[in-house]
This record gives C-alpha cells, structure tokens and sequence, in this order.
C-alpha cells in the first residue's frame, strides 16, 4: 500500500487527521493534497463566521488506474459531531463538495467521496453529498436494490464504547458519482487479538468496504 497524509493543525501535525490508502499495482497517484473545511481552503485556519469546530480537512488525491488508464478523483473527509456544532455539520458537507468540484474543474471527472459525516440518512450533511445529484450513498442504493442483509440493513456503523452492543447510527459513508457501478457494501463487525490476547474492536467506528464498479 501506499499512504497519503498531509498535517492538518497549523503546526503541521496531525490530529483526528483522515488519510488514503491505495495499492501501487492497481492505482498511481498522480496528485494530491489537502484542503479545509471552514472557509479557508488552503490553511488550517476559519473564517470568523465560521461555525465552531468547523475547521476540518479533507484529504484527496488524483488516481490512474493502471489496467485500463482511467482517471479518478478519491477525497477523504470526516465532519464536525452536530453535538458540537449542527451548523458546522453542514458547513463541512457544503465546504467539501464546493472545493471537491472546483479541484475537478469538470462534472464528467469521475469522483469519489467517503468518510465520516457525523450525520445519518435524512440529515443535512447528509442531504448535501449524497443527494447532491452529484454523488450517492452506495449503502442506501444497494439497500434499494434489495442485496443487503438484514444484518446490514437492521444496525449502524457503531458500537458502543464499551464494545457491548452495535448501534443503530449510520454517520460513516461511502459515495460515488454515475461512473461507478455499487456491486457490494460490507460493515465489518470483526473483534481483533491485541497484545494481551483479548478481543477489541478497532474503533468506536466499524471499518465499512464497498465494490465499485469503474
């Protein structure tokens, strides 16, 4: 794999940072950056008018695919909790497909978006991406289709923090435009070995995995 960080604090570090992931025998990486999510597109910084807790970044990066030579777009968010700030919520998801469609500089450019919205089906930042008329929710189109379990159907991208119990919250998404094709969508509910022997799961948030299609 190769790996795409950028700093997202002002002194460069990282902190609650996203990133991308990509195999080298399938895609090369053309180009990247990253860029912010409260006003201010190239620094780390918000606009006075900014909702709090807005200034969140979203990492992207230019793909080929090596098989067939297609272009892609592949961006990499995660928006303020509503508990923090609703508004910024919303400012994060409207932030994100602006400056995501003026890097592309073409609707025709195929483009991926994925992360975590903080916000379910129904919701604003939700509203904003995923109904778009740009890109959509591949969960909520294969739910449509009728190909997803009643384990997937029937809970959340959560768990508890105490690892008891799944929960019924969906903030966590992955979205497409019209070049790609859903084939499958899988949340991994997997506990893992740590040191000591015991079974944790990797996060409060479970891994989600979809096919595409190109």
């Amino acid at each position: 794999y190769g790996w795409i960080l950028y700093g997202n604090s002002s002194t460069g570090k990282n902190s609650y940072n996203v990133g991308i992931g990509y195999k080298t025998d399938k895609f090369t990486e053309l180009d990247s950056g990253i860029y912010w999510l409260a006003g201010i597109f190239d620094r780390s910084e918000a606009l006075p008018t900014a909702p709090k807790g807005s200034k969140r970044p979203c990492v992207w990066a230019k793909f080929q695919h090596n098989e067939t030579g297609k272009l892609f777009y592949f961006f990499s968010t995660h928006f303020v909790v509503p508990g923090i700030s609703k508004e910024g919520n919303a400012y994060n998801a409207e932030n994100c497909i602006k400056y995501a469609e003026e890097l592309m500089g073409s609707r025709k450019m195929p483009s991926i978006i994925v992360g975590d919205f903080n916000a379910a089906k129904g919701a604003p930042a939700y509203k904003i991406v995923a109904e778009s008329g740009r890109w959509y929710d591949v969960y909520d189109y294969l739910r449509e289709e009728g190909v997803l379990s009643s384990e997937e159907t029937g809970h959340g991208t959560c768990n508890d923090k105490d690892e008891k119990k799944w929960s019924y919250w969906r903030p966590d998404h992955i979205t497409c435009d019209g070049n790609f094709q859903p084939v499958s969508f899988e949340t991994v509910r997997k506990k893992y070995p740590t040191q000591d022997g015991s079974l944790h799961y990797p996060s409060d948030h479970f891994p989600i995995v979809a096919e595409l299609k190109f």
